[in-house]
């Protein structure tokens, strides 16, 4: 699970990438941005959707100043999974 950082302060959009799924969605990745907050977040499982969003990300490395491991967001994430859903 990567954290991808882009060069341009005009991208707001926030992008979790994992071996079958994509994460994309405005939402910060804090506690609050996962839990609390009302946000936008899709997960995309479709192969060929999942493909075609991976070639773009390739296209995008170029553009990034650094790409870090967020084991904080892995942790959050892991627990937000854990817990059942609130209706």
């Amino acid at each position: 699970l990567k954290e991808l950082l882009v060069t341009s302060s005009k991208l707001h959009a926030k992008l979790i990438l994992t071996e079958n799924a994509i994460g994309l969605g405005s939402l910060n990745f804090t506690e609050a941005g996962l839990t609390s907050n009302i946000e936008c977040f899709i997960w995309i499982t479709d192969q060929s959707i999942y493909n075609k969003i991976v070639e773009e990300i390739d296209t995008l490395k170029n553009m990034l100043q650094k790409e870090v491991i967020d084991y904080r967001l892995v942790y959050i994430l892991s627990r937000q999974m854990r817990r059942p859903r609130r209706r």
